[in-house]
């Protein structure tokens, strides 16, 4: 976070953390590695944060927007500008996409099931999985922008979107079908 993905080397690493050249790349052998474990593990830490904020609800039980909030709250914190740092870096950079793609796969698994565990009764309804994409999907967007682009930025607005979207479709109805986009006809007026 303070030096960015370019400015990050081994050698800066080693002299932060007070190790030695041999032990660093003992377990670390490349730059990219090191970077992709620390931002990895900074995730599952900041996950756990979550969770904690969401037993901690002061929603009366109300679980969607306490984890709503939870959600948000992870995308505006130094950890996000990192990954983001890294998923860009990537893009050009072949050997740290090798490394950054399988990691950020198996943290996906580890969030997913732990949103699961959050969302309780709700991650067993048919568009659960949709319904977490977007919000995570929407929330990095926003995030983004927000991290670039100092304005002031209607935050609260995009908030009670992202719950009500929540509420109105995790609280539908699951029996009844919802049609692929490609299937949907066309209403005329």
């Amino acid at each position: 976070m303070e030096l960015g993905y370019a400015n990050t080397t081994t050698v800066a690493v080693q002299a932060k953390a007070g190790i030695s050249r041999g032990r660093l790349l003992h377990h670390f052998p490349a730059r990219d590695e090191l970077l992709v474990a620390a931002v990895t593990h900074l995730g599952e830490a900041r996950f756990g944060a979550m969770i904690e904020q969401v037993e901690a609800n002061p929603y009366q039980g109300d679980v969607i927007d306490a984890t709503v909030d939870a959600m948000w709250d992870s995308m505006k914190g130094p950890l996000f500008i990192a990954a983001t740092e890294l998923w860009v870096a990537a893009r050009t950079h072949p050997e740290l996409q090798a490394v950054l793609q399988p990691a950020e796969q198996q943290l996906w698994r580890h969030l997913r099931s732990g949103y699961q565990q959050i969302f309780g009764p709700y991650s067993s309804h048919p568009r659960f999985d949709e319904v977490l994409q977007l919000l995570v999907n929407g929330m990095r967007g926003f995030a983004l922008t927000r991290n670039f682009d100092r304005s002031p930025r209607p935050e609260a607005r995009h908030l009670q979107s992202w719950k009500r979207m929540a509420h109105e479709l995790l609280a539908a109805d699951p029996d009844i079908p919802v049609p692929a986009d490609k299937t949907r006809k066309k209403v005329r007026h």
